[in-house]
Protein backbone atom coordinates (compact mmCIF):
# COMPACT_ATOMS: atom_id res chain seq x y z
CA UNK A 1 0.00 0.00 0.00
CA UNK A 2 1.00 3.63 -0.40
CA UNK A 3 2.85 4.82 2.67
CA UNK A 4 1.01 7.34 4.85
CA UNK A 5 1.50 10.84 3.51
CA UNK A 6 2.39 9.75 -0.06
CA UNK A 7 -0.28 10.77 -2.53
CA UNK A 8 -0.37 9.61 -6.12
CA UNK A 9 -2.14 12.11 -8.34
CA UNK A 10 -3.14 11.19 -11.87
CA UNK A 11 -4.62 14.20 -13.62
CA UNK A 12 -6.63 16.03 -11.00
CA UNK A 13 -7.52 19.40 -12.47
CA UNK A 14 -9.57 21.97 -10.63
CA UNK A 15 -9.97 25.71 -11.11
CA UNK A 16 -9.42 27.40 -7.78
CA UNK A 17 -9.46 31.21 -7.72
CA UNK A 18 -8.28 32.94 -4.59
CA UNK A 19 -10.74 33.37 -1.76
CA UNK A 20 -11.89 36.81 -0.81
CA UNK A 21 -10.12 38.13 2.29
CA UNK A 22 -11.59 41.63 1.98
CA UNK A 23 -15.24 42.55 2.38
CA UNK A 24 -16.83 45.99 2.49
CA UNK A 25 -19.59 47.85 4.27
CA UNK A 26 -21.66 48.77 2.34
CA UNK A 27 -21.53 45.71 0.09
CA UNK A 28 -21.64 47.87 -3.06
CA UNK A 29 -19.40 50.87 -2.35
CA UNK A 30 -19.37 53.84 -4.72
CA UNK A 31 -16.56 56.36 -5.11
CA UNK A 32 -18.59 59.21 -3.59
CA UNK A 33 -19.30 57.60 -0.23
CA UNK A 34 -17.33 56.35 2.78
CA UNK A 35 -16.60 52.63 2.98
CA UNK A 36 -15.39 50.32 5.73
CA UNK A 37 -12.84 47.72 4.62
CA UNK A 38 -13.00 44.48 6.63
CA UNK A 39 -9.97 42.18 6.40
CA UNK A 40 -9.95 38.59 7.67
CA UNK A 41 -6.29 37.63 8.03
CA UNK A 42 -7.13 33.93 8.52
CA UNK A 43 -8.16 33.71 4.86
CA UNK A 44 -5.00 35.33 3.46
CA UNK A 45 -2.43 32.80 2.25
CA UNK A 46 0.72 34.91 2.55
CA UNK A 47 0.24 36.72 5.84
CA UNK A 48 -1.93 34.09 7.50
CA UNK A 49 -3.75 34.53 10.79
CA UNK A 50 -2.33 37.67 12.37
CA UNK A 51 -2.93 39.64 15.57
CA UNK A 52 -0.27 42.39 15.54
CA UNK A 53 -0.40 45.93 14.14
CA UNK A 54 -1.22 46.19 10.44
CA UNK A 55 -0.76 49.12 8.07
CA UNK A 56 -2.24 49.63 4.62
CA UNK A 57 -0.19 50.21 1.49
CA UNK A 58 -3.17 51.28 -0.60
CA UNK A 59 -4.18 52.98 -3.82
CA UNK A 60 -6.84 52.76 -6.50
CA UNK A 61 -7.25 51.27 -9.96
CA UNK A 62 -8.55 53.83 -12.47
CA UNK A 63 -10.73 52.88 -15.44
CA UNK A 64 -8.56 52.24 -18.49
CA UNK A 65 -5.46 51.48 -16.42
CA UNK A 66 -4.24 48.43 -14.50
CA UNK A 67 -1.57 50.20 -12.43
CA UNK A 68 -2.01 51.35 -8.85
CA UNK A 69 -2.69 55.11 -8.70
CA UNK A 70 -2.77 57.65 -5.85
CA UNK A 71 -0.92 55.37 -3.42
CA UNK A 72 -0.96 56.84 0.07
CA UNK A 73 2.47 57.43 1.58
CA UNK A 74 5.44 55.16 0.96
CA UNK A 75 6.14 51.56 1.92
CA UNK A 76 7.09 51.13 5.56
CA UNK A 77 6.36 54.71 6.63
CA UNK A 78 3.96 54.22 9.53
CA UNK A 79 3.55 57.97 9.98
CA UNK A 80 1.67 58.40 6.69
CA UNK A 81 0.26 54.99 5.74
CA UNK A 82 -3.13 54.16 7.32
CA UNK A 83 -3.19 51.88 10.35
CA UNK A 84 -5.94 49.27 10.50
CA UNK A 85 -8.10 48.85 13.59
CA UNK A 86 -7.61 45.46 15.22
CA UNK A 87 -11.06 44.02 16.01
CA UNK A 88 -9.70 40.78 17.48
CA UNK A 89 -9.63 37.19 16.23
CA UNK A 90 -7.53 38.16 13.21
CA UNK A 91 -10.14 40.65 11.91
CA UNK A 92 -9.12 44.21 10.98
CA UNK A 93 -10.99 47.27 9.71
CA UNK A 94 -10.00 50.34 7.73
CA UNK A 95 -12.39 53.27 7.33
CA UNK A 96 -12.07 55.17 4.05
CA UNK A 97 -13.72 58.57 4.55
CA UNK A 98 -15.21 61.06 3.89
CA UNK A 99 -15.41 59.24 0.56
CA UNK A 100 -13.16 57.21 -1.76
CA UNK A 101 -12.33 60.09 -4.11
CA UNK A 102 -11.29 62.42 -1.29
CA UNK A 103 -9.37 59.76 0.65
CA UNK A 104 -7.18 58.94 -2.36
CA UNK A 105 -7.11 62.46 -3.92
CA UNK A 106 -8.60 61.14 -7.18
CA UNK A 107 -8.55 63.60 -10.08
CA UNK A 108 -11.81 64.98 -11.46
CA UNK A 109 -11.44 63.19 -14.81
CA UNK A 110 -10.69 59.79 -13.24
CA UNK A 111 -13.13 56.96 -12.43
CA UNK A 112 -12.26 54.51 -9.66
CA UNK A 113 -13.08 50.87 -10.44
CA UNK A 114 -11.14 49.08 -7.68
CA UNK A 115 -9.45 49.68 -4.36
CA UNK A 116 -6.01 48.08 -4.04
CA UNK A 117 -4.30 46.97 -0.83
CA UNK A 118 -1.27 45.28 0.63
CA UNK A 119 -1.57 44.98 4.40
CA UNK A 120 1.79 44.80 6.18
CA UNK A 121 3.18 44.49 9.67
CA UNK A 122 4.52 47.56 11.42
CA UNK A 123 8.13 46.64 10.61
CA UNK A 124 7.30 45.67 7.01
CA UNK A 125 8.58 42.15 7.57
CA UNK A 126 5.23 40.46 6.94
CA UNK A 127 2.62 41.28 4.32
CA UNK A 128 -0.36 40.06 2.35
CA UNK A 129 -0.62 39.45 -1.36
CA UNK A 130 -2.14 42.20 -3.51
CA UNK A 131 -5.81 42.48 -2.55
CA UNK A 132 -8.57 44.23 -4.48
CA UNK A 133 -12.13 45.33 -3.85
CA UNK A 134 -14.57 46.48 -6.54
CA UNK A 135 -16.05 49.97 -6.63
CA UNK A 136 -19.51 50.27 -8.16
CA UNK A 137 -21.13 53.00 -10.21
CA UNK A 138 -24.18 53.46 -8.03
CA UNK A 139 -26.57 51.84 -10.48
CA UNK A 140 -28.13 48.43 -9.84
CA UNK A 141 -25.53 45.83 -8.73
CA UNK A 142 -25.61 42.17 -7.73
CA UNK A 143 -23.04 39.64 -6.50
CA UNK A 144 -22.57 36.35 -4.69
CA UNK A 145 -21.46 36.89 -1.11
CA UNK A 146 -20.94 33.26 -0.10
CA UNK A 147 -19.11 31.05 -1.08
CA UNK A 148 -16.27 33.51 -1.64
CA UNK A 149 -14.80 31.59 -4.56
CA UNK A 150 -14.57 28.01 -5.73
CA UNK A 151 -15.62 25.81 -2.82
CA UNK A 152 -14.13 22.38 -2.12
CA UNK A 153 -16.32 20.28 0.14
CA UNK A 154 -17.11 16.72 1.16
CA UNK A 155 -20.24 14.77 0.34
CA UNK A 156 -23.22 15.69 2.53
CA UNK A 157 -21.43 18.79 3.86
CA UNK A 158 -23.59 21.90 4.31
CA UNK A 159 -22.55 24.69 1.94
CA UNK A 160 -24.14 28.06 2.78
CA UNK A 161 -24.98 30.26 -0.24
CA UNK A 162 -26.01 33.90 -0.33
CA UNK A 163 -26.21 36.60 -2.97
CA UNK A 164 -27.08 40.26 -2.52
CA UNK A 165 -28.52 42.99 -4.73
CA UNK A 166 -28.23 46.73 -4.23
CA UNK A 167 -32.00 47.10 -4.67
CA UNK A 168 -35.15 45.01 -4.77
CA UNK A 169 -35.25 42.58 -7.68
CA UNK A 170 -36.48 39.20 -8.80
CA UNK A 171 -33.78 36.82 -7.58
CA UNK A 172 -33.24 33.28 -8.84
CA UNK A 173 -30.82 30.56 -7.81
CA UNK A 174 -29.67 27.69 -10.04
CA UNK A 175 -27.56 24.58 -9.62
CA UNK A 176 -26.17 23.27 -12.92
CA UNK A 177 -28.86 25.35 -14.67
CA UNK A 178 -31.68 23.77 -12.65
CA UNK A 179 -33.73 26.42 -10.86
CA UNK A 180 -33.61 25.91 -7.09
CA UNK A 181 -35.30 28.99 -5.66
CA UNK A 182 -36.89 32.28 -6.73
CA UNK A 183 -38.02 35.28 -4.69
CA UNK A 184 -38.39 39.05 -4.78
CA UNK A 185 -36.11 41.04 -2.48
CA UNK A 186 -32.50 42.08 -2.03
CA UNK A 187 -30.98 38.81 -0.79
CA UNK A 188 -31.31 35.15 -1.68
CA UNK A 189 -29.90 32.41 0.57
CA UNK A 190 -29.80 28.65 0.53
CA UNK A 191 -27.91 25.75 2.07
CA UNK A 192 -26.70 23.19 -0.44
CA UNK A 193 -25.91 19.59 0.45
CA UNK A 194 -24.54 17.43 -2.35
CA UNK A 195 -24.60 13.65 -2.04
CA UNK A 196 -22.56 12.89 -5.17
CA UNK A 197 -18.97 13.86 -5.94
CA UNK A 198 -18.22 16.10 -8.90
CA UNK A 199 -18.43 19.73 -9.99
CA UNK A 200 -21.50 21.90 -9.49
CA UNK A 201 -22.11 25.32 -11.04
CA UNK A 202 -24.13 27.60 -8.76
CA UNK A 203 -25.60 30.64 -10.50
CA UNK A 204 -27.75 33.45 -9.18
CA UNK A 205 -29.54 36.12 -11.22
CA UNK A 206 -31.19 39.41 -10.35
CA UNK A 207 -33.73 41.05 -12.67
CA UNK A 208 -35.11 44.57 -12.37
CA UNK A 209 -36.47 46.97 -14.99
CA UNK A 210 -35.77 44.45 -17.78
CA UNK A 211 -32.10 44.26 -16.72
CA UNK A 212 -30.64 40.93 -15.57
CA UNK A 213 -27.30 40.52 -13.81
CA UNK A 214 -25.82 37.09 -13.13
CA UNK A 215 -23.04 35.85 -10.90
CA UNK A 216 -21.78 32.30 -10.43
CA UNK A 217 -19.40 30.10 -8.48
CA UNK A 218 -18.19 26.51 -8.75
CA UNK A 219 -18.40 23.88 -6.01
CA UNK A 220 -16.25 20.74 -6.15
CA UNK A 221 -17.43 17.78 -4.09
CA UNK A 222 -14.55 15.46 -3.31
CA UNK A 223 -14.68 11.80 -4.23
CA UNK A 224 -13.60 9.06 -1.85
CA UNK A 225 -9.85 8.73 -1.47
CA UNK A 226 -8.33 5.64 -3.06
CA UNK A 227 -5.33 3.91 -1.50
CA UNK A 228 -3.15 2.05 -3.98
CA UNK A 229 0.35 0.70 -4.28
CA UNK A 230 2.91 3.21 -5.51
CA UNK A 231 3.89 2.25 -9.08
CA UNK A 232 7.40 0.98 -9.56
CA UNK A 233 10.14 3.23 -10.91
CA UNK A 234 8.56 6.52 -9.81
CA UNK A 235 10.01 9.03 -7.41
CA UNK A 236 8.88 12.16 -5.62
CA UNK A 237 8.00 14.88 -8.10
CA UNK A 238 6.90 14.78 -11.74
CA UNK A 239 7.50 11.52 -13.58
CA UNK A 240 7.09 11.69 -17.37
CA UNK A 241 5.74 8.29 -18.45
CA UNK A 242 5.19 9.04 -22.14
CA UNK A 243 4.12 11.90 -24.42
CA UNK A 244 0.60 11.89 -22.96
CA UNK A 245 1.04 10.64 -19.39
CA UNK A 246 2.56 12.29 -16.34
CA UNK A 247 2.56 10.85 -12.83
CA UNK A 248 2.99 13.23 -9.91
CA UNK A 249 4.13 11.80 -6.59
CA UNK A 250 3.78 14.24 -3.72
CA UNK A 251 4.75 13.85 -0.08
CA UNK A 252 2.11 15.78 1.89
CA UNK A 253 1.88 14.58 5.49
CA UNK A 254 -1.20 15.75 7.36
CA UNK A 255 -3.09 16.75 4.20
CA UNK A 256 -6.51 15.28 3.40
CA UNK A 257 -6.70 16.53 -0.21
CA UNK A 258 -4.29 17.84 -2.81
CA UNK A 259 -5.28 19.54 -6.07
CA UNK A 260 -3.07 20.19 -9.07
CA UNK A 261 -3.91 23.38 -10.92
Amino acid sequence: MVKSGWILILLILLFLPGFSQVTTDPSFPTENQPVKIIFDSSKESRLGYYTGDLYAHTGVIIEGNTEWKHVIGSWGDNSVQPKLTNKGNGIYELLISPDIRSFYSVLANEKVIKLAFVFRSGDGGKQTNDLFSDVYEGSFSFKIIEPEGTEVAAKNQDIPFSASASGEAELKLYSNNNEIKTLTGTEITHTFTFTESGDYWLKATATTNDTTIADSVFVHIKSEQVEAALPQNVEAGINIIDSQTVTLVLYAPGKESVFVI
